[in-house]
């Protein structure tokens, strides 16, 4: 899903559709790159052609954008970001790579925004003006706070899960949420007591959201998180019978 946001943003550009159509040599993509490291269709198209060369290009521009500056871009994320999630994706999980993902994510952690609708709208009102954040800015620092989240967990790196369990005690459920289904791809059987319990905080609609992720456990203790939070009837046995059948094609 991570990746499917990330392509859809990039290819509303022309220059992005100029770039995927293979008349550009790998040669010419990275010269490009190591121009303009901070571009993100060139970023994404170098890392869609893999290989060595492609890698090394990568490495050159995560280099590059930590000298010369890492502002984030409309696509929601940071240069530095997309490149060490490119870069995870073709196999290089070196601990520069993964520090980068994690340092944002755990800031997204720190910032800790409140909810926006009910009870947490006068809380959110107030973490808004603190940051001198109105409206829709607002809102959309909130959104970048989930794509900090995902950027780190679509790397599928088990060193995330300690900071996806602390995510889950988060104030805002679409975080939470965010959290419950990186530690579900992540398989970490252990963070299901602590999703059962997070979902507890919130009404019932978040509540069914954030218990929706149980059916992605391989683990049968998976029914301990929809028990807690799957209120919908119907729901819950449209997940329970999913996660059956899935496990019955594996035997």
């Amino acid at each position: 899903m991570f990746r499917f946001i990330l392509n859809s943003i990039l290819s509303c550009g022309i220059a992005f559709a100029q770039l995927s159509d293979g008349r550009i040599s790998n040669e010419e993509l990275i010269r490009r790159l190591r121009r303009s490291p901070s571009d993100m269709a060139l970023i994404g198209e170098v890392a869609s052609r893999g290989g060595p060369e492609a890698v090394a290009g990568l490495k050159d521009a995560f280099a590059a954008v930590q000298r010369s500056g890492n502002a984030r871009t409309e696509t929601l994320l940071r240069p530095s970001q997309m490149i060490a999630f490119e870069l995870s994706a073709l196999g290089e999980h070196d601990q520069v790579y993964f520090d980068e993902l994690a340092k944002y994510a755990r800031a997204a952690i720190d910032a800790n925004p409140p909810d926006a609708r009910g009870t947490e709208e006068n809380a959110y009102r107030q973490w808004c003006e603190q940051r001198s954040l109105v409206g829709e800015d607002c809102s959309r620092a909130v959104t970048r706070y989930a794509m900090d989240l995902n950027a780190l967990g679509a790397s599928m790196d088990k060193r995330a899960t300690p900071i996806f369990r602390r995510a889950l005690d988060l104030a805002n459920p679409v975080l939470v949420s965010t959290a419950a289904g990186r530690l579900a791809r992540l398989q970490d059987a252990a963070s299901l007591p602590l999703i059962a319990h997070a979902c507890t905080r919130f009404r019932e609609k978040d509540s069914n959201d954030i218990g929706s992720v149980a059916s992605y456990f391989d683990s049968p203790e998976m029914r301990l998180v929809l028990d807690q939070c799957v209120t919908d009837a119907s729901l819950k046995e449209q997940l329970a019978k999913s996660w059956e059948e899935r496990h019955r094609s594996k035997q």
